[in-house]
């Protein structure tokens, strides 16, 4: 296995975490990364209806290829996303190995159907993103 398709350890990890929650803090600032809103107005209008019907804070249209994620459009589930001001990540590329995308490709989920039978297929359920234990360091 080479390296770019080697998970990051935790150390790895812990590294980007803190530098995502550093470029947040800094945004408010003035300083740091920059979103950008995505040109494609019906992907971000899409986003948003996916935020909003979902009942979360973000969501996001994304394309993934060997090595990376590639960030499209986002949309916010309580407000209109009207400058790149309100953005989190816009539209960007993160390394495959840093996003939750990947933890969604290589998961399995399991859940009830209407009937109450259980079902499994590929995904990934996270409640919270602060409280789950992969996620919130």
């Amino acid at each position: 296995m080479d390296e770019s398709t080697s998970k990051p350890s935790s150390q790895e990890r812990k590294a980007w975490l803190q530098e995502r929650e550093v470029h947040r803090f800094a945004k408010l600032h003035g300083v740091g990364y920059k979103p950008h809103v995505s040109r494609d107005k019906a992907l971000s209008a899409f986003a948003q209806l996916a935020a909003f019907r979902l009942g979360v804070k973000r969501a996001v249209i994304s394309l993934i290829d060997a090595n990376n994620q590639y960030i499209l459009a986002e949309g916010a589930g309580g407000a209109s996303i009207a400058s790149a001001d309100d953005l989190w990540l816009g539209t960007t590329v993160l390394k495959r190995s840093d996003a939750v995308c990947e933890q969604c490709l290589e998961s399995t989920a399991t859940g009830k159907n209407d009937d109450g039978q259980i079902f499994s297929c590929p995904g990934l359920i996270v409640e919270d993103c602060l409280l789950d234990d992969k996620f919130k360091t």
